[in-house]
Formats: C-alpha cells, sequence, structure tokens
C-alpha cells in the first residue's frame, strides 16, 4: 500500500525523487532498464530496518563488553575519544574527520555478523587449492577481523 502511494505521489509529482529510500528503489533501474518489483522494494527495505537495527546493538553490546574486560583497552578509547573532542567547540557534533580518527577506537570492535555466503562466479585459486565455479562459500567477518594484520589485537594496541 505504501510503495502504491509512493508511486502515485512520483508519478504526481507530489514527492520529491530524493524524498527517502523507497523514492530511490521506485525510480532507480539496472543498465538494462529494469526496475525493483514490488517484492524486492519491500525485501530491500525490510533488509535494512533489520540489518541495521541488529548490527547496531550487537556491536554496541560486544564494544561494551570488551571495555569492561580490558581497563588498558577502556582507557585508550577515551583518551582517544577526548582527544577528539578536545578540537571541538561545545555542542559541535562529529563529523567524518573525527570519525576517520577513531583508528583505535575502531580496531575494538567486533563484526556484529558471523560472515556472509557467496558462490564462486569463476573457477579461482586461493592458498593452493582450486575452488570450482558453482561452489557455495562462506566468507567469515569475525577471522577477517582477529587478522592482526588488518586489525591489531586488542591486547597489543596502543595510542
Amino acid at each position: 500500500m505504501i510503495i502504491n502511494q509512493r508511486k502515485l505521489a512520483l508519478k504526481q509529482e507530489n514527492a520529491s525523487s530524493f524524498e527517502d529510500l523507497l523514492s530511490q528503489l521506485l525510480l532507480s533501474s539496472d543498465e538494462n532498464g529494469r526496475f525493483l518489483s514490488e517484492l524486492e522494494i519491500a525485501n530491500n527495505i525490510l533488509l535494512l530496518l533489520f540489518a541495521g537495527h541488529d548490527t547496531s546493538a550487537a556491536s554496541i553490546t560486544l564494544l561494551m563488553k570488551c571495555l569492561g574486560e580490558h581497563p588498558e583497552v577502556y582507557k585508550n578509547v577515551l583518551k582517544e575519544q577526548l582527544g577528539i573532542l578536545e578540537g571541538k567547540a561545545s555542542g559541535e557534533v562529529l563529523n567524518w574527520d573525527d570519525i576517520q580518527k577513531m583508528r583505535y577506537s575502531w580496531n575494538q570492535l567486533n563484526p556484529p555478523v558471523i560472515g556472509s555466503f557467496r558462490e564462486a562466479l569463476v573457477d579461482f585459486e586461493y592458498a593452493g587449492y582450486t575452488i570450482p565455479k558453482g561452489w557455495k562459500i562462506i566468507w567469515s567477518a569475525v577471522m577477517t577481523h582477529k587478522d592482526e594484520d588488518k586489525f591489531p589485537c586488542v591486547t597489543n594496541t596502543t595510542l
């Protein structure tokens, strides 16, 4: 019902094409000019609602657990955050540059999802093994996050 109401509003020019995600999904087509079906639009919106809510809650919970279990990490995160705050005027909100300065804080986050399933589109080699086209693969976000070359270990990371 909401999708049909928005379609009508867009057709009658009573809604902006940049109004929100629903408008964008209704007006965007792929390279062949194909538009999403109503079911695809509804699925995309529900996916974003659930993924955005659950992953945020899980990330915050895991971060609080990490800070509670590692007092030295808590001190370093606090030091980093206070350093960013020092450069801000009273009441000024964070911006993208501030977030980019949170290198230590970001390294303390655990991924809120286990991983993701994919299908090999072509044959490829990995670690000496041939993965045939069509095989199902799971990417482990948790294991990727534990790669110390990319994410230094909590107990070894300092400011």
